[in-house]
């Protein structure tokens, strides 16, 4: 049935959009792959610039025409976002059942509160979500392997954990975020499988295509899109990235247009300082260096709290109530997949719109958290300023010119720093008040 409803949905869709995105990008270095030809030609605009594993994910479409191709493409992307949306269902809802009343009518309430968090959750996720479908990128298979790693990583499966972000790793290089997770958190097996299915994944396509240049693809890519990027710099490579670029929402691309002035003439300025570019890079180097370590004090936990468990459980730890700080395991794995997230966002020297999506899970949790704790000012003040850098400044809603000075300022950006603090702050009251637990007993 779910698999039915998604390839009518994705029937629908590639008849009603025939826009170019991502995918033709994808299905052209397939087919450059099959050919013989090199799929990293720096002639080509845009540039096929994802690691080469990415090719192979695209070989099952090339015998299809464009419509079949992005029917099959719309189709996919919609099971897995349907799987996204019930495992982040599943982890809430028993946070959500601890802050029910308790007695007869808590079951009643329980469905009312998850029915109030989806509403909250789609109206603050809709526009990210939505982004990878309308440019037919392949954020949301990301997405789903992430996802499904750290429900994995959660239970105490490290090898599968390790296996499916080696996966994702391989398709773009930003989940390798997690690989320093992973020894932080002292999951050895975790990291080998990562490094393991990543490298194995990255050679593939070497057994099956020749590289034209010499050497290995991943080595090509590399040289063409890595090595020309810069530390705090935002990335300028022909074909692939500009360095003013409203669409860069990372950290490096934020801080850039809010240093300096743009370079064509329908870009909107929004710098708040003219400054050098030694200035702006010790900026962004500066800002990099904070999200690292809130990432690090965030994510560690000591080994004795470490224990697996089941996030889509359906029965109430003992020590979780609606008053503590303590989370469950669902909000737990949630607030962690999101760190990682959240950090891949900001970190990446490139952080297109699209990519957003992955802000999912941490909004999940903003949304849940306010349900459960309506009179949190914080909390409240927190999804206020998420639905207004979120949501409200589309251009059908506030005009271009507005929804182009959001952008253009970084509101993509602002929103993953709230999010990755909000996430950050739970897993420190959660890790404090199990220091509690475990001192009282």
């Amino acid at each position: 049935m779910w698999i039915a409803a998604a390839a009518l949905l994705g029937a629908a869709a590639a008849a009603a959009r025939d826009k170019p995105g991502d995918l033709p990008v994808y299905t052209r270095a397939a087919a450059r792959a099959v050919a013989g030809g090199d799929f990293y030609d720096p002639a080509d605009v845009p540039s096929f610039s994802y690691p080469p594993a990415l090719v192979l994910a695209a070989l099952p479409l090339l015998p299809l025409d464009d419509f079949g191709q992005r029917w099959a493409w719309w189709s996919l992307n919609l099971f897995l976002l349907g799987g996204i949306l019930w495992t982040v269902k599943a982890a809430v809802t028993l946070a959500l059942e601890v802050a029910s009343e308790t007695g007869e009518s808590r079951t009643a309430e329980a469905r009312r509160r998850v029915w109030a968090w989806g509403g909250l959750t789609a109206l603050l996720a809709a526009r990210f979500v939505l982004s990878p479908l309308q440019y037919q990128s392949h954020d949301l298979i990301l997405l789903a392997l992430l996802t499904a790693g750290a429900v994995w990583w959660t239970r105490g499966r490290d090898g599968a954990a390790g296996a499916a972000c080696g996966l994702a790793a391989a398709l773009k290089a930003t989940p390798l975020l997690a690989l320093p997770f992973f020894l932080l958190r002292r999951r050895w097996r975790a990291a080998a499988a990562m490094t393991a299915v990543g490298a194995a994944t990255t050679i593939l396509p070497d057994l099956l295509f020749r590289n034209p240049a010499g050497g290995p693809w991943v080595f090509t890519w590399i040289e063409r899109f890595v090595r020309p990027v810069s530390a705090g710099v935002a990335p300028n490579v022909p074909g692939a990235w500009t360095r003013w670029n409203p669409l860069n929402q990372s950290l490096t691309g934020t801080l850039t247009r809010l240093t300096s002035a743009p370079t064509e003439a329908e870009h909107v300025p929004v710098q708040l300082i003219l400054a050098s570019p030694g200035v702006t890079r010790g900026l962004t180097l500066a800002a990099q260096a904070a999200v690292i370590a809130w990432l690090a004090w965030c994510g560690w936990r000591p080994r004795r709290d470490d224990r697996p468990a089941e996030p889509l459980a359906a029965t109430v730890p003992p020590d979780v109530t609606a008053t503590s700080d303590r989370l469950t395991p669902g909000l737990r794995c949630l607030a962690e997949l999101s760190l990682v997230l959240c950090g891949m966002l900001l970190l990446s020297p490139m952080s297109s719109t699209q990519h957003f999506c992955l802000l999912l899970p941490g909004l999940a949790v903003v949304a849940a958290r306010l349900i459960m704790t309506p009179r949190d000012k914080t909390n409240v003040l927190l999804t206020a300023v998420l639905l207004v850098l979120g949501p409200l400044p589309a251009k059908d809603v506030v005009g271009d010119y507005a929804a182009e000075v959001v952008r253009s300022g970084g509101g993509h950006t602002a929103c993953t720093l709230l999010v990755l603090w909000a996430t950050g702050r739970l897993l420190i009251r959660d890790r404090r008040a199990m220091a509690r637990s475990v001192g009282e007993h």
